[in-house]
């Protein structure tokens, strides 16, 4: 097997067997009917198309699942006989292609952007993210939250020079990462999202809008894309963006790469492989985020399992003993900004309503409230008016940051480590008296299932402890 690079001057009249274009995906063409490309494109297809686990799970546990596809199939053969397989996977290709001679010729793109400037100092860890990046092209960057992941954005485009695009998938991060940018580039960043749509040379867009537009016209615009957020990539509408754009460097930034639906490995065939990990105890050492101070609160609930999740949680969250046991440590532990989580709305007002009979200045956080409501209410807590927030994960996740928050309290069991990680990180931001952020976990021991998921919980909370 001889790789090399040639330009499409070179490539006429080259009798070797396989041409590997580099584009948006590896598109891979036999010129010269070479016998084993048969064999090949067999091992190919096989490697690039499998169960999806979702739907398995979903059949598992009598879930609908009618639109739910039963293969993920990431290999497509068009009429020319060119196949096509995700970008992120060429450095495990070579044993597909052993004894074969081909040549690869890079068609990527990198617009030049020469008067891009870093306005900031790259910690060591962001420094070495940004490395590794260039170093690799396609690639993940694990970094846990307070990390600074927009800051190694932007770093890595300054490095590159290139027009760079940032894809996010809410609102919420469409603005902070704009502001983000802006700051440390000193430029003014496009948006596309949210009703606007203004394409510039550093641009941040929602996912959600782009699968909306033509982006034929933007295919060769950009020398980086950075996916925000990237475990989200295994969706179809994250999967289908990402791969319409020719960047020369394709880049995903999450804290938490795995998924509890087991399908990260999309994630690793589209952007690449994990290129780099930044460990907690790195961003406690350089002071990026505060050391972790975990407290556990044992409950005597007790309930039956027989494969009804949603039911064995709805019991406990209307266990009187249990609620009132929250409500106990909650006027123990709480510190001066505290956040209490709850998958349930209606857990989260009991929990609410029962604080303020108590004199304590708690608010109440959900998504069936008004936008202008909960801005009022988000306001309040920002200024210190209101002691003890009350909400569901989802409206305080991705995107939320609020660094005086000093402890969270989780009510509800899960066994989710990327879950877990995002609800600690909401407490480890540094602030002004801020020693540790603590996290207080409510652990149903006599329920082995909810048992063990406070194990997966705690392998989390170890790895960010002094």
């Amino acid at each position: 097997m001889r790789p090399s690079c040639l330009t499409p001057t070179e490539l006429l009249g080259i009798p070797l067997a396989m041409i590997f274009f580099i584009t948006d995906q590896l598109k891979i063409q036999d010129t010269t009917g070479h016998p084993q490309w048969p064999a090949i494109r067999e091992k190919l297809q096989k490697r690039f198309t499998f169960d999806n686990p979702v739907y398995w799970d979903a059949r598992r546990y009598r879930r609908p699942c009618k639109h739910i596809p039963r293969l993920i199939d990431l290999y497509s053969l068009n009429k020319a006989g060119t196949v096509s397989v995700p970008r992120g996977a060429r450095s495990i290709l070579a044993p597909f292609f052993e004894g074969v001679e081909y040549v690869v010729q890079d068609m990527t793109v990198m617009p030049p952007l020469p008067d891009l400037t870093f306005n900031g100092v790259l910690r060591d860890y962001q420094e070495q993210a940004v490395e590794a990046a260039i170093k690799e092209r396609d690639g993940v960057i694990q970094a846990p939250t307070g990390s600074g992941k927009t800051v190694i954005a932007a770093g890595l485009a300054a490095a590159l020079k290139t027009t760079t695009l940032v894809l996010v998938h809410t609102s919420v991060l469409l603005e902070q990462t704009i502001e983000r940018l802006e700051q440390f580039l000193d430029v003014e960043v496009g948006r596309v999202g949210g009703g606007e749509e203004d394409w510039q040379p550093i641009t941040v867009a929602m996912v959600q809008t782009l699968l909306r537009r033509d982006l034929t016209p933007y295919r060769d615009k950009f020398g980086l894309v950075i996916l925000d957020e990237a475990h989200h990539c295994p969706a179809e509408t994250f999967k289908s963006v990402v791969q319409q754009f020719t960047a020369r460097y394709r880049i995903g930034l999450t804290a938490t790469p795995t998924r509890k639906d087991r399908l990260h490995p999309v994630l690793y065939d589209v952007v690449g492989p994990i290129i780099h990990k930044v460990k907690p105890q790195t961003l406690v050492a350089s002071g990026a985020i505060t050391p972790s101070e975990t407290v556990v609160v044992k409950t005597a609930f007790k309930g039956a399992y027989r494969n009804d999740y949603s039911r064995l949680i709805n019991r406990l969250v209307k266990d009187a003993k249990r609620n009132a046991l929250i409500i106990e440590a909650i006027m123990q532990h709480k510190g001066n900004r505290s956040l209490v989580l709850s998958e349930r709305v209606a857990h989260c007002e009991t929990i609410t309503k029962t604080l303020t009979e108590h004199g304590v200045l708690a608010e109440v956080l959900t998504g069936k409230m008004s936008k202008e409501d909960r801005e009022g209410v988000l306001d309040r807590f920002t200024k210190g008016q209101t002691e003890i927030l009350v909400s569901t994960p989802a409206m305080v996740g991705e995107g939320f940051d609020l660094p005086a928050i000093d402890t969270v309290f989780l009510t509800i069991p899960n066994g989710n480590v990327a879950k877990t990680t995002q609800v600690l990180g909401r407490a480890l931001r540094p602030h002004e008296g801020k020693v540790a952020g603590k996290i207080v976990d409510f652990v149903d021991e006599l329920v082995p299932l909810l048992a063990n998921q406070f194990k997966r919980r705690a392998s989390v909370y170890r790895g960010f402890a002094a």
